[in-house]
């Protein structure tokens, strides 16, 4: 993957990452000559590190990773940075949860309710629901953010005993919300189980139910 990444950078420099100097444990120094140079104390991580936020998405494909799989595993490994060798020990793990989430359609740019509740299906159908229900239960900045909450907590059977957590407005707006929340729901655990050759009619179905939601919000 370090060969990888340092032939792109050579073949096709950003302009953010040429003529870096590039050493052990330290950031790497961008000089005026725009030549690269790769210092003998230099490790494969000094080098992914110096170009991941140029080249990574690309150089993954050497890893047989390639489109939206591969994006995710890069924007992750670029926002939230591990040490290379935990992250490439990790890589098979986030190849499959990349996979998954592959499966359900991009959200694009809908509204705050929608994207809440569409983030919060495919995690809890993805990487578990602890995490999500932590996430729905914590306070909220507005009263759409905690309805959408509340929406996927009652849509997924996770409501019981957690209506201290919202107001009763709040409680309301999602209970309605919870109707085509429930139908997204049920499609995400098909999706996820899907073989190839339905996997293109369930995500229209997606599609139609996440505009019923949209409409349903008022974000459509």
């Amino acid at each position: 993957l370090a060969a990888e990444i340092l032939r792109l950078a050579v073949a096709d420099p950003h302009e953010d990452a040429a003529g870096l100097r590039i050493e052990a444990k330290g950031s790497p120094e961008q000089r005026d000559d725009r030549c690269t140079r790769v210092m003998k104390s230099a490790t494969c991580g000094d080098v992914l590190s110096a170009f991941w936020a140029t080249h990574g998405w690309e150089a993954l494909a050497a890893l047989g990773l390639e489109g939206e799989d591969a994006r995710s595993i890069w924007e992750e490994q670029r926002d939230s940075p591990k040490p290379f060798g935990k992250f490439l020990k990790g890589l098979d793990a986030a190849k499959a949860l990349a996979q998954q989430k592959a499966r359900f359609p991009p959200h694009d740019d809908s509204g705050v309710a929608t994207t809440m509740i569409h983030d919060y299906i495919v995690a809890g159908l993805t990487q578990g629901m602890g995490s999500v229900e932590r996430k729905a239960t914590s306070r909220h900045a507005t009263l759409d953010q905690a309805a959408a909450s509340w929406a996927w907590l009652v849509a997924v059977g996770r409501s019981g005993g957690q209506e201290w957590h919202f107001e009763s407005n709040a409680r309301d707006r999602g209970g309605v919300w919870a109707v085509p929340t429930s139908e997204l729901w049920a499609i995400g655990k098909q999706l996820l189980d899907a073989k190839e050759e339905t996997l293109t009619g369930l995500q229209a179905d997606w599609n139609a139910a996440f505009e019923r939601l949209k409409t349903t919000t008022g974000e459509a």
